[in-house]
């Protein structure tokens, strides 16, 4: 799923070497030590991006670009957890098809479920590659010192970038793992060969896969069942009347008059409601209701006359 490349270090010959002019000899590697290096290379996950870096353009003192940048890294990080829960699904459903056959290959049956499986872990790496080019903009104009120019909820969601991104790349470890070394050794004593897997399953139809896919039941996975709840904000500060938030028909409180509140929601589109305090008017009517994709640092300003 992307290769990993290793730097050599050059050794020079001190000032008390015996001859200045002669040429060192670089000294031989054992071959057992130079396969071990290697080995332990290719576990080594240092970032999503194998090929070389996705160009992103930044340019300084341009607070709306920057804020671009967060929000796609944002809208890729919900991507990613998206794409990573259904590898894991793919994967646990092709788990359970070989845990029913002992010592024979249902190369039939867990095929789909293998391809599926590859292309989602693929998938998340590629999503990730451009994640990491947008991280990379804005660690870069942090340090520049342009997040000051940033509004609040911005900087507090720069402010949550790094953890994000550090998650990300433990995540994408997992998945290697996952696929790479659990998934694989159980396929290798079942005498499956993945290369053929593929093969096949790029014939079967999709759907064959979703649909064994979906009767195997999510194992338990503290911690990551759930997306994370999004923080997004509601800003009142302009208007003299407290005002009611509806989340999907839900109450989740109130914002005071002249004031700025917090909320908690699954990242994902929402069914948004806001009625201002004293108002006869009930979610649906015009003006009241309108669709918000909300996601961490998501924030809707009101304005009153």
């Amino acid at each position: 799923m992307g290769r990993v490349f290793a730097c050599a270090v050059v050794a020079v010959l001190g000032a008390h070497a015996p001859n200045a002019h002669a040429e060192a000899k670089p000294k031989a590697t054992p071959p057992a030590a130079t396969k071990a290096t290697t080995a332990k290379a290719k576990r080594v996950v240092a970032g999503f991006r194998m090929e070389g870096d996705p160009h992103i353009e930044m340019v300084f003192g341009d607070s709306e670009r920057y804020k671009q940048h967060v929000d796609q890294f944002f809208a890729l990080h919900e991507q990613m957890a998206e794409t990573r829960g259904e590898f894991q699904r793919y994967v646990r459903a092709a788990r359970a098809t070989l845990d029913a056959h002992k010592r024979t290959c249902p190369s039939d049956a867990v095929a789909p479920l293998y391809v599926q499986a590859h292309d989602r872990g693929q998938e998340y790496r590629e999503l990730g590659a451009e994640f990491e080019a947008h991280y990379s903009a804005i660690k870069k104009l942090d340090q520049l010192g342009e997040t000051s120019g940033l509004t609040p909820d911005y900087r507090w969601r720069v402010h949550r970038t790094k953890r994000l991104y550090a998650a990300a790349l433990v995540d994408y470890r997992e998945i290697r793992a996952l696929f790479d070394e659990q998934l694989a050794d159980e396929l290798g004593f079942r005498h499956c060969k993945p290369a053929e897997l593929l093969a096949a399953g790029r014939t079967a139809k999709p759907a064959i896969a979703i649909a064994v896919a979906a009767t195997v039941e999510p194992a338990p996975d503290p911690g990551r069942a759930k997306l994370a709840a999004a923080t997004f904000f509601i800003d009142n500060t302009s208007c003299d009347k407290p005002l009611a938030v509806y989340v999907d028909g839900e109450l989740l409180g109130e914002v005071a008059s002249s004031a700025r509140a917090a909320f908690q929601a699954q990242p994902g589109r929402h069914a948004m409601c806001l009625i201002p305090g004293a108002s006869d008017a009930k979610c649906g009517d015009a003006g009241t209701m309108r669709s918000a994709h909300v996601h961490d640092g998501w924030s809707i300003s009101m304005r009153c006359e």
